[in-house]
C-alpha cells in the first residue's frame, strides 16, 4: 500500500507540473501585464474593431489583440502571432516577420485578422492573408491568401478596409491600377470580385471605405477625398472619380500655413462619412455621403484639438492610427497609445489609455502567476520525492560531479558566449550607425533642397516635380543596399512633413511628429533617431537638408530595420547555442570517462562495503595499479574488515549465550531486536496456550542418587523436552527443578503436538528402563489456555522475563490434580474448545473437578490419552464411551448406575485412576447421599 501511495504522489506531482507548465506556456504573455495596478497599457494602437455587443477589439504594435467590454474593462488579451516565450528566449531561425494589420469581429465573437508577411529586415512584402480566430484567440482557418512572387520591395500592405455583414467578409485590395473590392462568403468560403476601380497614378490610394457601387470612398496620396462611381462593373474613367469638397485652410506667403491631408476615413451605417484630416489635426464629417450629390456635400468639423482641450484631453489628432464604428454608431478612434470613444453627437465621450482589467482577467493572470511560481516548487518536490523514495537518498559521486560540472561549464560557456555576443553586437551596431551617418553625409551633396520648396501642397503628388524628388530620393542610396530606406522631410511653419518615402506609402506633406532628435538635426547636426512602430524597431540617422541659400529647410533620414541587426545577433546566438549544446555534452562525456577511471578504485571499495553490509564479513578488496591514497584506503579497509569479522564472531557467540537465558521469541513479543533494547517495564498482553511438563514424585524417584546423577537426569529430561517444544512452535519460558513451563503463541494444536512428542519419548525411555530393571519415569503434562501478561521485571542491574497471569496459577494447580487422577496429559475446557478438530485426537471428558474447599476451584477437564503407553491407550479408547456415560450419570445423581459403569471400567483397566476415584465417590454418595454443596463435580482433596 505504501508503494502505491509513493508512486501515486509522484505521478500526481508530475501531472501538476505538466499542467502548470502547459498553462503558463500558453498564457505566459499575460505575465507582462501589471497585476498590482490591474490595468493594461495600450502600446501604439494600430487598428480597432467593435461588435454588436459593445465590445472593442484593439491591435497594438506588440502584436496583441486586446478586448474591452462595453464598460471599457479588458476581458481578453491574445498574443495572436506566436508564443511570447518562444519569440523571446529561443533562437530565431525564421526569415519572416508577421504584422497584424487589421481586425474585424462577427456577431459570434470570431476575430478576422489580416496578417502581412514581410522579410525579416522589412524590405520585402511576401504574403498577405486573412485568418479567422476563435473568440478565445485560437487560429481557426485561413480565408484568404495572396502570395507575391517576386516579393514587393519596400511595399506596405495592399489589404485594407474589411467589413463583415450578413455572413460575408468584404475587403479592398490596392493594385497598381486602383482598387479591387473582394467578397468571401464565410459559410461556403466562396469568394469573388465585387468591383474594380481604376485610379490614376497621380492620385494613388491610402485608405478605403464603402463596398457598394457608387458608395466607395477613398483618400488619395494627394491628401484629397474621392467618391468612386462605376460604369458597369468597372470604373474605367477618371471622370467617375468625384472629389469631395474640403475645408479651407489659411494662406501664408503663397503657401498654406497648414495643409489638408485626409488620411483615414469610415462610412457609418447612418450615411455619415468620417475623415481624419491629419494636416489640420481634425476629424471632418460629411452627412448624406452616399445619398447627396458630391457638390452639395458640406464638410463639418466633428472633432479637433480645441474640442479635446476643452474636455481636458491635451491630445493631438495628427497621428490617428485607427477608426471603427460600433453599436449605435459609436465611434472608436486610436491615437498613439490612446483610444477615444464617442457618440456621433459627442454627448458621450470617453478616453482610454490604461483600461482596467475585468475580474475574470485578474483571476486568470493570478492563476498564471500561481502556476508559474508553482513550477519550481512542484519540480523541487518531485525531485525530493524521487530522491527519497526512488533513489533511496542515494546519489552517486558520478552524478554529483556531473551535475556540478555541467552547471559550472554551462554557466561559464553562457557567460563567455554572452560577453562575446554583446561585444560583437555593439561593434556591429556601431558599424551600422557609422554606415548610416556616412550615407546621410555623402548624400547631402546630392540633395536639391530647392526641389522641396517647389512642392506647394499634397496635391502635387504625381506632379513632375514630385516625381523628380522621388527619383532623386531613390538614387541617394546604392541599388545594392536594399536593406536601407531613405526619407526626405520638409520643415515648414514649425511643423515637419514627410515629402517622399522610399516605398511611396504616403504623399507629400504627410505630418510627422517633431521629436527631440529631429529638432537637434534641424540645428545642423547628424543624429541617431531610433524608433518603434507596428512593424518593429528601426535604426536610423537623420541630418539636415539645405536649400540653395544654405538654409535648413528639411531633413534627410536613412535607416534600416533593427531586425537586420537582430538577424546578425541571432546568427551569433545560434552559433553560441549550438556551441554550448554540442561542446557541453562532449566535454561532459570526456569528463565522465576520466571520472569513471578515477572512481574505479572507489567502486571496488564501495562493492566491498556493500558485501560487508550484506553480512559477508570475510570480504577483502584488491586495488591494483599505482599506489595512491585510494590504494592505502583499500589496505586500511581490509584491516578494518578483519577486525570487524573477529568482533562479529565474538558477538555471535555472546549473543547465542544470551539467548540460552532469554528466548528469542520473548524479544519478538516485546517488539525488540535484541537484548540491548530491553528495559524495565516493557510488557505485552497476549492470549496463548501454556504447558507445564514435570517428573512426578521427583524427590522420591531421586532418593539415593548422588548430585551428579540427579543433574544428569534433570538435563536429560529437559534436554529432550525443550527441543520438542521449540520444534512445535513453543517457547520454553522457565525451568523449575525437574519441570519446565512453556508457551505456545500460535495454535493450541502446537501444545498438543509437543505434549504427545514428549510422552512418546518418555514411553520409549520407560521401555528401555523396564528391560534393564530400572524404575520407570512418570512424566505428567498439563495444558491450559488464557490471557498472559509478558514483561520485564527486576531492577536496573538484574532483570528477568516474567509471565504474570491467574491462568499460570491454574496450570500449577492442575499439575497436582493430574497426578492424583493418574492423567499423563491433562487438558482444560479452554484448550478443548480452542481445538479445530478435537475428535481427531484420543480425548475423553473427565467432567468437572473440584480441587479446593469452594466452588471457585471447579474446572471442566479432559484427558488426552494418545500419549499413554500403547496398552493403556487401547484400554482407555475401548472404555471411553462407558467412561463418559458414567460421568453423565454421576452428574445427574444416578450414583448406583454410575457405580456399576465405573466398576466395569476398573475391572477392565485396573490402572485407570480416574475411573477408580469416580467409582469410590459414586459408591459413597449412593450409600450416604451427596454433600449439600455437590453440583455434579468430582472432589479431590
Amino acid at each position: 500500500m505504501k508503494v502505491w501511495r509513493r508512486w501515486g504522489i509522484m505521478v500526481l506531482l508530475f501531472v501538476v507540473l505538466c499542467v502548470c507548465i502547459t498553462f503558463s506556456y500558453h498564457n505566459i504573455h499575460l505575465l507582462g501585464e501589471s497585476l498590482p495596478t490591474r490595468t493594461v497599457a495600450l502600446a501604439d494602437v494600430n487598428n480597432a474593431a467593435t461588435d454588436d455587443q459593445g465590445n472593442t477589439y484593439v491591435l497594438d504594435k506588440q502584436q496583441r489583440v486586446i478586448k474591452l467590454n462595453s464598460e471599457g474593462n479588458v476581458t481578453l488579451i491574445v498574443d495572436a502571432h506566436e508564443n511570447w516565450l518562444k519569440r523571446s528566449l529561443l533562437p530565431n531561425t525564421s526569415d519572416e516577420f508577421v504584422q497584424l494589420s487589421m481586425i474585424k469581429v462577427d456577431n459570434e465573437g470570431n476575430m478576422y485578422i489580416a496578417r502581412n508577411y514581410y522579410s525579416r529586415d522589412r524590405t520585402e512584402l511576401r504574403k498577405e492573408e486573412i485568418v479567422r480566430y476563435t473568440p478565445n484567440g485560437t487560429p481557426a482557418d485561413t480565408l484568404y491568401t495572396n502570395t507575391y512572387n517576386p516579393p514587393l520591395l519596400h511595399a506596405y500592405s495592399k489589404l485594407t478596409s474589411m467589413l463583415i455583414k450578413n455572413g460575408v467578409l468584404r475587403f479592398a485590395i490596392m493594385t497598381d491600377s486602383g482598387l479591387t473590392l473582394h467578397e468571401i462568403n464565410l459559410s461556403t468560403h466562396t469568394n469573388r470580385d465585387l468591383l474594380q476601380v481604376v485610379i490614376p497614378p497621380n492620385i494613388g490610394v491610402q485608405n478605403v471605405t464603402g463596398w457598394e457601387n457608387g458608395k466607395v470612398f477613398f483618400t488619395g496620396k494627394n491628401g484629397l477625398v474621392y467618391r468612386a462611381g462605376t460604369l458597369g462593373d468597372t470604373a474605367t474613367e477618371t471622370s467617375l472619380l468625384q472629389q469631395l469638397p474640403l475645408l479651407t485652410v489659411p494662406q501664408s506667403s503663397g503657401k498654406s500655413a497648414e495643409f489638408n491631408y485626409n488620411y483615414r476615413l469610415f462610412l457609418s451605417p447612418d450615411d455619415k462619412l468620417y475623415v481624419t484630416d491629419i494636416g489640420t489635426e481634425r476629424i471632418v464629417r460629411y452627412d448624406g455621403a452616399t445619398s447627396e450629390p458630391v457638390d452639395q456635400l458640406k464638410p463639418t468639423i466633428w472633432l479637433d484639438d480645441k474640442m479635446l482641450a476643452q474636455r481636458g484631453y491635451p491630445l493631438h489628432l495628427d497621428h490617428i492610427s485607427a477608426m471603427a464604428i460600433g453599436q449605435a454608431n459609436r465611434i472608436t478612434i486610436g491615437v498613439d497609445d490612446t483610444m477615444i470613444q464617442a457618440d456621433p453627437d459627442l454627448k458621450s465621450f470617453k478616453m482610454i489609455n490604461r483600461p482596467e482589467m475585468s475580474g475574470w482577467l485578474v483571476f486568470q493572470i493570478s492563476m498564471i502567476w500561481i502556476c508559474t511560481l508553482l513550477i519550481p516548487i512542484v519540480f523541487a518536490l518531485l525531485l525530493h520525492h524521487i530522491y527519497i523514495h526512488v533513489m533511496k537518498r542515494h546519489v552517486s559521486i558520478m552524478i554529483k560531479q556531473m551535475a556540478a560540472f555541467l552547471l559550472v561549464l554551462t554557466c561559464l560557456l553562457a557567460i563567455f558566449s554572452h560577453t562575446i555576443m554583446e561585444r560583437s553586437v555593439m561593434q556591429l551596431k556601431y558599424q551600422i550607425e557609422q554606415q548610416l551617418k556616412s550615407a546621410v553625409e555623402i548624400s547631402r551633396g546630392n540633395i536639391d533642397g530647392d526641389m522641396l520648396l517647389e512642392i506647394n501642397s499634397p496635391e502635387d503628388y504625381g506632379a513632375p516635380v514630385f516625381n523628380r524628388l522621388a527619383q532623386m530620393n531613390r538614387k541617394l542610396l546604392p541599388a545594392s543596399e536594399t536593406a536601407l530606406y531613405s526619407e526626405l522631410y520638409m520643415y515648414w511653419e514649425g511643423r515637419l512633413y514627410v515629402m517622399t518615402d522610399y516605398g511611396d506609402p504616403v504623399g507629400p506633406y504627410f505630418p510627422e511628429p517633431l521629436d527631440e532628435e529631429f529638432r537637434e538635426a534641424l540645428q545642423g547636426n547628424t543624429v541617431r533617431n531610433d524608433d518603434t512602430d507596428s512593424q518593429g524597431s528601426w535604426l536610423s540617422v537623420v541630418g539636415p537638408v539645405y536649400d540653395g541659400k544654405g538654409k535648413i529647410i528639411g531633413l534627410h533620414e536613412v535607416g534600416m530595420s533593427e531586425e537586420y541587426l537582430n538577424k546578425e545577433k541571432d546568427a551569433l546566438y545560434n552559433k553560441m547555442f549550438w556551441l554550448i549544446t554540442i561542446s557541453a555534452p562532449l566535454t561532459a562525456l570526456l569528463f565522465s570517462i576520466l571520472t569513471a577511471l578515477i572512481l574505479s578504485s572507489i567502486r571496488k571499495l564501495r562493492a566491498g562495503a556493500i558485501e560487508m553490509a550484506s553480512g559477508n564479513w570475510g570480504t577483502r578488496v584488491h586495488i591494483g595499479g599505482i599506489r595512491d591514497e585510494v590504494s592505502e584506503l583499500g589496505d586500511q579497509f581490509n584491516t578494518m574488515a578483519a577486525q570487524i569479522e573477529q568482533q562479529i564472531s565474538s558477538m555471535k557467540l555472546l549473543s547465542q549465550s544470551y539467548y540460552r537465558f532469554v528466548p528469542r521469541s520473548f524479544l519478538d513479543f516485546l517488539d525488540k531486536k535484541d537484548l540491548t533494547e530491553v528495559q524495565l517495564g516493557n510488557q505485552v498482553q497476549k492470549e496463548m496456550s501454556m504447558m507445564i511438563c514435570s517428573i512426578r514424585s521427583f524427590y522420591r524417584y531421586t532418593k539415593g542418587m548422588d548430585p551428579s546423577q540427579i543433574f544428569n537426569l534433570i538435563n536429560l529430561f529437559l534436554g529432550s523436552a525443550g527441543p520438542r517444544i521449540r520444534h512445535a512452535g513453543g517457547i520454553v519460558n522457565d525451568y523449575a527443578d525437574a519441570s519446565l513451563f512453556s508457551l505456545f503463541p500460535r495454535w493450541t494444536e502446537d501444545a498438543l503436538a509437543a505434549a504427545l512428542s514428549i510422552r512418546q519419548r518418555v514411553n520409549e525411555v520407560n521401555i528401555d528402563y523396564a528391560e534393564r530393571g530400572e524404575r520407570l519415569l512418570d512424566v505428567g503434562v498439563v495444558i491450559h489456555r488464557g490471557s498472559l501478561l509478558l514483561g520485564v521485571v527486576g531492577e536496573e542491574e538484574r532483570m528477568s522475563n516474567a509471565v504474570i497471569s491467574e491462568d499460570v496459577n491454574v496450570v500449577f494447580e492442575l499439575e497436582h490434580i493430574s497426578e492424583q487422577l493418574g492423567i499423563n496429559i491433562l487438558l482444560t475446557d479452554e484448550v478443548y474448545r480452542a481445538l479445530e478438530h478435537p475428535h481427531e485426537h484420543g480425548i475423553r471428558d473427565l467432567g468437572h473437578i473440584q480441587s479446593g474447599p469452594d466452588d471457585d476451584h471447579v474446572m471442566h477437564l479432559y484427558e488426552l490419552y494418545d500419549g499413554d503407553p500403547e496398552h493403556q491407550r487401547l484400554l482407555k479408547q475401548r472404555t471411553a464411551a462407558s467412561f463418559e456415560q458414567g460421568i453423565q450419570l454421576f452428574r445427574d445423581g444416578r450414583f448406583l448406575e454410575a457405580r456399576g459403569l465405573f466398576l466395569q471400567i476398573v475391572r477392565q483397566n485396573g490402572s485407570d485412576q480416574a475411573a477408580r476415584m469416580y467409582f469410590y465417590l459414586s459408591d459413597e454418595y449412593y450409600s450416604r447421599g451427596a454433600d449439600d454443596d455437590w453440583k455434579g463435580q468430582l472432589k479431590i482433596s
